[in-house]
Formats: structure tokens, sequence, C-alpha cells
């Protein structure tokens, strides 16, 4: 997703609120962020790897009385992985989501330090949003064929990473945050 996937050391991510995107971004973000850029208040020194607004397709859970995703990033988890399917043949990222749901993650997460496995797909027009962006976003955001995971765990996250590899994934293109294990 981003290259190299290397460059990097900072990531930012946020929720925002469902049914206020629209408010969120095109009233609010969206033109503070070309204001401050216009007066000098931006930060160009620093380079996007991969900046788009995403939509939660949903999440699975290793524990039953789990931490939602929604407080996930006033957790305090140890790590987070993001990995990226390109699903294939014309599928939806919402269709592959729910087969790696059903076949997959449920054994993935067991007796793993995962305890969240987040699935997410670009809002519609993110790659129109980005052209009017007064710096590069880094890769453009994809279609609606695009999913990404976040992986929310406790302990050394290189622990995690094997558990990751996804050869099984049938009908996709695997690519990670932080390359192959």
């Amino acid at each position: 997703m981003a290259a190299p996937y290397d460059a990097g050391s900072y990531v930012a991510i946020y929720w925002v609120e469902q049914d206020r995107h629209t408010e969120h971004f095109d009233d609010w973000s969206r033109p503070q962020v070309k204001w401050l850029y216009e007066n000098g208040r931006g930060f160009p020194e620093r380079t996007h790897a991969h900046t788009v607004l995403y939509d939660h397709l949903g999440a699975a859970y290793r524990d039953d009385d789990p931490v939602p995703v929604a407080l996930a990033l006033d957790h305090g988890y140890d790590g987070l992985v993001a990995v990226w399917f390109d699903a294939r043949d014309g599928r939806a990222a919402a269709d592959l989501a729910a087969d790696l749901d059903a076949e997959h993650l449920p054994a993935l997460l067991k007796d793993s330090a995962l305890e969240i496995a987040a699935s997410w797909t670009p809002h519609p027009g993110e790659d129109e949003a980005g052209k009017n962006a007064p710096m590069p976003l880094g890769t453009r955001a994809g279609g609606p064929q695009l999913l990404a995971q976040l992986f929310f765990c406790h302990g050394d996250v290189r622990e995690t990473l094997p558990r990751l590899w996804w050869p099984h994934a049938v009908g996709c293109r695997v690519a990670s945050a932080v390359g192959q294990p």
C-alpha cells in the first residue's frame, strides 16, 4: 500500500461518528487543512504514505466480552497491523470481509495476542476528494474491491506477524504495512 513500506514511523488513525462524514470532512477538515497550508501552517516536510477516508464494514473479536472497536484507539493496545486485500473477479470488499470473518478470522484470533480484526473499505469518491488536497496524499484510495483490516494486539506485534500471513486467502491480493513475515 505504501512504497517503500518502511519509509515512515508514524501512523494517524481516528474514528468519525457514523453519518457525520460530510459534516466532519467536507464542511470542516478539508477546508481547514487547505486554509492551514495557504497560511503557512501546514507540514509540507511530512510525506503522506496513504491518507484516505474509510468506511467501517465490521469487526471480529477474539474475546466473548471484547473491547469494542469504537474504543480500540483509547484502549492502549501495544500494536497495530494494517493489512490490505484487493478482491479479484469483481468482488466487493464487504463480500471478502464476510468470507474472511466466517472462514479465517475465528482461528486467527483464537489463543493469540490479536484481539480485534476491524474491516474497512474506502469511502466512495475518495480518489476525487484527494485531488483537491494542498499536499500529496500518497497512494490512491482504491475502489470498492479494496479491503483494509486493522488488527489490534497486546504484546510484541512482531510475534503475531507469522499468524497474519494469508497464503490461504483466495480471490485476493494481499499487501501489508509491515511486509511479509
